[in-house]
Protein backbone atom coordinates (compact mmCIF):
# COMPACT_ATOMS: atom_id res chain seq x y z
CA UNK A 1 0.00 0.00 0.00
CA UNK A 2 1.34 3.27 -0.86
CA UNK A 3 0.72 6.00 1.94
CA UNK A 4 1.09 9.76 2.05
CA UNK A 5 2.16 10.89 5.85
CA UNK A 6 1.15 14.65 6.27
CA UNK A 7 2.78 15.64 9.72
CA UNK A 8 4.66 18.44 10.97
CA UNK A 9 6.37 16.70 13.81
CA UNK A 10 9.46 15.30 12.38
CA UNK A 11 10.19 13.03 15.36
CA UNK A 12 6.43 11.54 15.11
CA UNK A 13 6.40 12.06 11.33
CA UNK A 14 9.29 9.26 11.18
CA UNK A 15 7.82 7.31 13.51
CA UNK A 16 4.78 6.70 11.77
CA UNK A 17 6.85 5.88 8.80
CA UNK A 18 8.76 3.65 10.55
CA UNK A 19 6.09 1.69 12.00
CA UNK A 20 4.24 1.27 8.55
CA UNK A 21 6.97 0.63 6.91
CA UNK A 22 7.84 -2.27 8.87
CA UNK A 23 4.24 -4.24 7.99
CA UNK A 24 4.93 -3.47 3.90
CA UNK A 25 3.58 -0.10 3.45
CA UNK A 26 5.16 2.41 0.68
CA UNK A 27 5.66 5.68 2.74
CA UNK A 28 5.59 9.43 1.57
CA UNK A 29 5.69 12.22 3.67
CA UNK A 30 4.80 15.74 3.54
CA UNK A 31 5.77 18.33 6.50
CA UNK A 32 3.03 21.17 5.90
CA UNK A 33 -0.58 21.14 4.22
CA UNK A 34 0.97 22.63 0.61
CA UNK A 35 3.34 20.13 0.11
CA UNK A 36 0.51 16.96 0.71
CA UNK A 37 -1.41 19.08 -1.59
CA UNK A 38 1.69 19.14 -4.21
CA UNK A 39 2.27 15.47 -3.83
CA UNK A 40 -1.45 14.50 -3.85
CA UNK A 41 -1.83 16.30 -7.47
CA UNK A 42 1.11 14.45 -8.83
CA UNK A 43 0.99 11.04 -7.50
CA UNK A 44 -2.14 8.20 -6.50
CA UNK A 45 -2.23 6.73 -2.93
CA UNK A 46 -3.78 3.88 -1.91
Amino acid sequence: MKILIAEDEPALRESIVTYLGKVGNICETASDFDEARYKLDLYEYD
